[in-house]
């Protein structure tokens, strides 16, 4: 028995789950491409999605020269200083200020502008953008990287690196680029991080990697970045591409009848949450008979808004015809993926006004949480929803 609310091709079916106008917000983060000084602090090697913003870089230059091209400025920890007369058991330094070093109070700095990025403790352990790059130098001179993209968001408190680590190859007809994704943040929010992202050429989704056979590789900066180790842990982390490599072979072999097809949508517009179909479906049947309780009307109205959302996807987003995609768990992941990408409303401040610098925020805020925030987890789950099918047959 098919699935209420979905066709056996997947389509929208019930009129009435079409009709719901959700106000929900899904949740995303405010970075935008760093403009400080009228200057896009962005590098890139090949057709970039931010609108030609940026400095067009040669792959083959060194990451040095992606530094000083596209962000010349670097982060330092320094004591605060407050005005004298605040606390008058502390003792004022010449200028009649408090060094409140001594309390263990810091602010992070950028160089350039002295802007002040974060308040911090002692124990954080600034893991520099020179030190991404040495990183960076290492990987290209030694294990085969070529650089990518480097940038700046949200006034320089996130700043990442991307570099290709393979040649490009097929999964039938799906051809797919496999990248390393390098960032830290100066805002305390979070770690620095190293994983793989691969990107499918003829649509540029950026898929997640979620059945990893080890720990995403991440230093916190309560630690000191130890680049010798990060550099080793990051060669192992190219080699699990050999895994997804596998994985991903396997999806795009794997047929799905029209039952399964529609559980899996529904699973992933549920976040993959236990027991989601049956719930879906009765909530569904509640639904048609005013009997849904009021308290699980969002929940309805959330799901269904992200099932119509990958549904949409998955019939008509740039290489929904591949035959990678039809009927396999592989087409799923590339529709959510899509949805995530390129779909999903961004939160935009009022202020801004002009139609082009509202779209080129909008498409900042999508790559922050592409990448970074709450489109990576949706990813995930996609991806951990598809991989059941094969562990299943």
């Amino acid at each position: 028995m098919g699935i209420q609310g979905l066709s056996p091709n997947g389509a929208p079916l019930n009129p009435v789950c079409r009709s719901y106008k959700s106000n929900m917000r899904i949740n995303t983060m405010s970075h935008m491409l760093d403009e400080t000084g009228g200057v896009y602090h962005m590098g890139y090697a090949d057709n970039t999605p931010w609108h030609g913003h940026g400095f067009k870089v040669d792959p083959h230059a060194s990451p040095e020269e992606w530094r000083r091209k596209c962000i010349p400025w670097e982060v330092h920890k320094v004591p605060t200083y407050t005005s004298a007369g605040v606390d008058r058991f502390v003792k004022p330094i010449a200028s009649g200020m408090i060094d409140q070093s001594t309390q263990g109070m810091y602010n992070l700095i950028r160089d350039d502008n002295n802007a002040a990025l974060s308040a911090v403790s002692e124990r954080y352990n600034v893991h520099t953008i020179s030190a991404l790059m040495r990183i960076m130098k290492r990987l290209c001179d030694k294990h085969g990287f070529l650089m990518n993209t480097i940038g700046s968001l949200d006034g320089g408190k996130k700043i990442w690196a991307l570099a290709k680590i393979e040649a490009e190859y097929r999964l039938i007809d799906e051809v797919i680029a496999p990248y390393v994704l390098l960032s830290t943040t100066f805002d305390k929010s979070g770690e620095t991080p190293a994983r793989l992202t691969e990107t499918c050429v003829v649509c540029n989704n950026t898929l997640q990697y979620a059945e990893r056979s080890r720990p995403e590789l991440s230093i916190s900066h309560k630690r000191e970045l130890d680049e010798d180790k990060f550099v080793n842990e990051i060669v192992i982390v190219k080699q699990d591409h050999e895994k997804f490599v596998e994985i991903a072979s396997n999806l795009v072999e794997t047929s799905l009848s029209e039952d399964q097809l529609a559980e899996m949508v529904i699973r992933v517009a549920s976040r993959g949450k236990e027991n989601a179909v049956e719930d879906y479906q009765r909530m569904i049947n509640d639904h048609i008979k005013n009997e849904l309780d009021p308290a699980e009307a969002p929940t309805l109205r959330a799901i269904d808004r992200v099932k119509d959302q990958l549904i949409k996807a998955m019939a008509n987003s740039p290489g929904h015809n591949l035959r990678a995609r039809q009927m396999t768990p592989w087409g799923v992941i590339q529709g959510m993926t899509n949805v995530v990408d390129f779909q999903l409303p961004t939160q935009i401040s009022s202020s801004i006004k002009d139609k082009e610098q509202r779209k080129f925020a909008e498409s900042n805020n999508r790559l922050s949480r592409s990448w970074f925030g709450s489109g990576q987890t949706l990813k995930e789950i996609a991806w951990r929803e598809g991989v059941r099918y094969l562990k299943a047959a």
